[in-house]
Order: C-alpha cells, then sequence, then structure tokens
C-alpha cells in the first residue's frame, strides 16, 4: 500500500490467525496499514453514501467514471459537514436535510449559480 503521508513508518508485529496451520502467527505490520485499520469505518461510510445515490453514467471512459465519483465523493462530505454544522448549531434532526434533498439542493444551486433575476427599468 502506497501513502503519502506516512513515509516509511515503523513496522509492528502482530498476531494473525492462519488456518492452514491452525495456529497466530506473528507477521510484520508496516504504519500505513495500521493507520489504514484504525480510519478504515470512515472509509466504509463514505461508500455507503455514496451507493445510495451514485451518479450512473454509461461510459467505457474511466475519466469520466472517476470524475463522477469525486463529485459523488465531494457531496457525500459536504453533507457530512453540514450535520456536524446542524451539531453546532442545535439544529433539531426534524429540520436537517437528508442526503437526497441535499444533492437536489445542491444541484440546483449550481444550476441556477449565474442566473440572477434582474429586472429591466424603463
Amino acid at each position: 500500500m502506497c501513502s503519502n503521508f506516512i513515509a516509511s513508518g515503523e513496522v509492528e508485529k502482530v498476531k494473525r490467525w492462519d488456518k492452514k496451520t491452525k495456529q497466530y502467527l506473528d507477521i510484520e505490520q508496516p504504519e500505513v496499514i495500521k493507520m489504514y485499520n484504525k480510519s478504515m469505518g470512515g472509509v466504509d461510510k463514505i461508500d455507503q453514501l455514496i451507493a445510495y445515490y451514485r451518479i450512473f453514467i454509461k461510459s467505457k471512459k474511466w475519466t469520466l467514471r472517476m470524475m463522477f465519483h469525486a463529485i459523488d465523493m465531494a457531496c457525500c462530505n459536504s453533507w457530512l459537514e453540514y450535520l456536524k454544522d446542524c451539531d453546532q448549531f442545535k439544529i433539531k434532526k426534524k429540520d436537517r436535510m437528508d442526503l437526497l434533498n441535499f444533492k437536489l439542493r445542491l444541484a440546483d444551486n449550481l444550476i441556477n449559480l449565474g442566473n440572477s433575476v434582474v429586472t429591466k427599468s424603463r
């Protein structure tokens, strides 16, 4: 596993179960693996949120699929930050937007970004 967060971290001995020999073995675990296992729950949560309302595109180009995945990830991370702000400002749970409404409102705001209503005077 590669990381730009941890250079050449320390290696630690850990015990893992071996099915063939039916005993514990001591193996070396790099620090980057330890950090990943520690924060793996956050990775699973964001994957779950993205799967709820994923942007589907029928394209064989990996660049488009990667771009839409990045947009999905940004939306889900923004929604999680929105929930943290709601907690901080003590907004009731019934008054908060769910993920679908958040994404719909975000899309509506992005569509209407440059369209301000200007009335012409005579």
